[in-house]
């Protein structure tokens, strides 16, 4: 019999909760699909990042089995719960899934933390009544309460996200959890309802890429003055946009000014050398406008203007409001531009809307719609979308909201040569580990974090990037890339460092050349064996040596040998932080073997040295170490034919004799392999 059926929202999902009896024996069993993501989380638990203890008490002889089912889940990870009924306890997980929601990114394995906790109050059989309690309680309409089962579960996420040094999810749901703990609300509830403002759910950021409300990233990386939304609904304001190069670039822009109003009344933000400038337009006369942090203006005809201290820039963040609905707000970061995002008038959004930050209409994937009604697809490459849907929202000089000085117009700002190329990115690792550190996750949303870091050398855009993580819901489309991380600045004496996430590998290209031999090292992270690393041809024109596999993050991949110059990539998928290095090395080396003296020399660590001789018909080969073991440690040999065999005669330690080997007439040599240290060998070679 059921004990109770409640639905509770999770991380960013709907959890349901039955009961059935306990069972006497222990197990977290995961179907095909969730089987390596449980492998990946459990390696994390076991390092350190089960600061609850779920993951061991789970896993005990005395608490009922959990099963982990696979599930396909949405960006805001709709669909992730845990449900206990006659079928036991299941856990219903994306592992593939990085979750987006409440201030912050959520890896599959904060996810799945989550949920054990909630797994573990149905092993420990904790009333309904108890878990079901809400403090603050819900709205009339059912918006706003928290449940003491999600007090417990954010807890423990809020653990594990300390293990890693992440900050504290500080909401459920769009709610804030008042200060203290459940009971401390209990004695003194605040108000039911939700408490959180509303936040953008688009934005033009950085060089400009924009994320509509409809969750499609695109970049247009143009220079002029663009509409970012109109509608049918003549009462609601346009907003327009102005882009400009970042210093003398011939290829990245920044957002400039923002423009908006309806009618005759208008407000724009311009930034110029640093400083912005803020004006209003009655008609005819334009005067500037001066606000204080924490002040709020009424500029007339139902318009109101607020500033407050940027929580993502230097500078501050401006809020435009219309009495009609809609919200218009700006953040300024001085030389590097501003953020812009709007929100539309229900009415307006209902009214024919357009223009760069899409439709509105809750698909991603028709977001790119001309002011002729073309649809360009969301998957079209860069300069298609310039092209076909960047310059078709150009502006007018008669449309144009911005004010302009004596000789100045919309031509004035418009350059539609650029840019004259794709930018060239820069300390791509530096910049992804800035972004990171700020908080960006998605890979979306890193790839163009990391080309605004990379491009401009200033992580004030990793905080905006990060804020837009906070805010906006970015949605896959089909045909448009991952946004899967990837850099070209791997190389010889080089060292890569980031995040990855089950959802998302990690990909470095980079050029190898024929005769060329790498020593790939992983060096040990906190979550190193979360990760595994390996590397291979870009295509059929790249040649590996010999076959080369996948470790995890904590072990040397050790000689990477490239037979044919070509592209090649570096691979890294799981769950963790990677820290992976190029050490370089002379190569292989060939030179005939000593048949009158002791063959000595020096090997570096991933390389083979190969000592050439000839059989003649009766000959045995004997081939001794000299002077001792110590002084030939950590290599391998063994005699090859010329067909590069070893006929079965074996591989030796270095300080084990080879022979006397009865070889057939022929080209032979001795391989010495250095494996993964760098040796010193001595010995002779006798024939008889």
């Amino acid at each position: 019999m059921m004990r109770r059926i409640a639905i509770v929202l999770a991380v960013c999902t709907a959890i349901a909760y039955t009961a059935v009896p306990q069972r006497s024996h222990a197990e977290i069993d995961a179907d095909a699909g969730s089987a390596n993501g449980i492998e990946l989380c459990g390696m994390l638990y076991a390092k350190g990042h089960d600061p609850s203890g779920l993951w061991s008490r789970l896993n005990s002889p005395t608490t009922p089995p959990i099963k982990i089912i696979t599930t396909d889940v949405p960006p805001d990870g709709t669909g992730t719960k845990t449900r206990n009924d006659d079928n036991g306890i299941q856990i219903f997980w994306d592992p593939t899934r990085d979750v987006s929601k409440d201030d912050i990114t959520a890896t599959p394995c904060e996810v799945l933390y989550h949920e054990l906790q909630h797994a573990a109050d149905d092993a420990d059989n904790v009333p309904d009544s108890t878990l079901d309690d809400a403090c603050p309680k819900a709205n009339d309409k059912g918006e706003g309460g928290i449940p003491y089962a999600e007090w417990r579960a954010v807890e423990a996420e809020n653990a594990y996200r300390a293990s890693w040094g992440l900050p504290p999810r500080k909401s459920y749901n769009g709610t804030d959890f008042p200060p203290g703990s459940f009971e401390d609300c209990k004695k003194n509830p605040p108000p039911p309802g939700p408490t959180k403002k509303p936040k953008p759910t688009n934005s033009v950021f950085g060089d400009p890429h924009l994320a509509t409300t409809d969750g499609l990233l695109y970049d247009l990386q143009q220079v002029g003055e663009f509409t970012a939304f109109a509608s049918g609904d003549k009462t609601a304001p346009r907003v327009q946009v102005r882009t400009a190069p970042v210093g003398d670039s011939k290829t990245a822009s920044l957002v400039s000014a923002a423009a908006a109003g309806s009618g005759d009344q208008r407000i724009a933000f311009v930034s110029k050398n640093g400083v912005l400038t803020i004006s209003r337009t009655d008609g005819t006369n334009t005067e500037t406008v001066t606000i204080d942090d924490g002040a709020q203006r009424d500029l007339g005809a139902g318009i109101t203007l607020s500033a407050t201290a940027s929580t993502d820039f230097t500078g501050r963040a401006y809020t435009v409001q219309w009495a009609e609905g809609s919200r218009l707000q700006v953040n300024d970061a001085g030389w590097w531009g501003l953020r812009v995002s709007f929100e539309p008038s229900a009415p307006a959004k209902a009214d024919q809307p357009r223009g760069l930050l899409g439709n509105f209409n809750g698909d991603p994937a028709d977001d790119l719609i001309r002011p002729d009604g073309r649809r360009v697809p969301a998957d079209a490459s860069p300069v298609t979308i310039r092209s076909d849907f960047g310059d078709a929202w150009r502006i007018s000089q008669a449309d144009s909201l911005f004010p302009y000085a004596p000789g100045e117009s919309t031509a004035t700002f418009t350059d539609r040569a650029f840019p004259s190329g794709e930018p060239q990115l820069a300390n791509t690792d530096q910049a992804r580990t800035v972004c990171q550190q700020a908080g960006v996750i998605a890979a979306e949303l890193l790839a163009a974090c990391v080309l605004d870091v990379s491009v401009t050398g200033n992580p004030v855009l990793a905080d905006a990037a990060a804020a837009v993580a906070r805010d906006v819901t970015i949605k896959s489309v089909a045909g448009q890339s991952t946004g899967q991380v990837s850099g070209t600045d791997f190389g010889a004496g080089k060292t890569v460092s980031g995040t990855v996430s089950p959802a998302k590998q990690v990909t470095y290209q980079f050029t190898g050349h024929a005769g060329e031999v790498a020593d790939v090292r992983g060096e040990c992270t906190p979550s190193g064996k979360g990760l595994t690393y390996g590397v291979g041809p870009v295509d059929s024109s790249g040649q590996l040596g010999e076959p080369v596999g996948r470790v995890d993050g904590c072990t040397n991949l050790g000689r990477v040998a490239f037979a044919a110059t070509a592209t090649y990539q570096l691979v890294i998928l799981g769950d963790g932080q990677y820290r992976i290095s190029w050490q370089p090395t002379p190569g292989d080396q060939q030179r005939p073997l000593n048949l009158t003296a002791p063959n000595a020399g020096h090997i570096t660590a991933a390389t083979r040295i190969h000592l050439r001789f000839n059989v003649k018909s009766g000959q045995q080969w004997t081939f001794t170490p000299a002077g001792g073991c110590s002084e030939v440690p950590g290599f391998t040999w063994q005699v090859l034919g010329a067909d590069g065999s070893s006929g079965g005669r074996g591989i030796y330690d270095g300080c084990q004799p080879m022979g006397p080997l009865t070889l057939t007439p022929g080209d032979y040599d001795v391989q010495i392999d250095a494996q993964s240290t760098d040796a010193d060998y001595r010995f002779t070679a006798r024939s008889s």
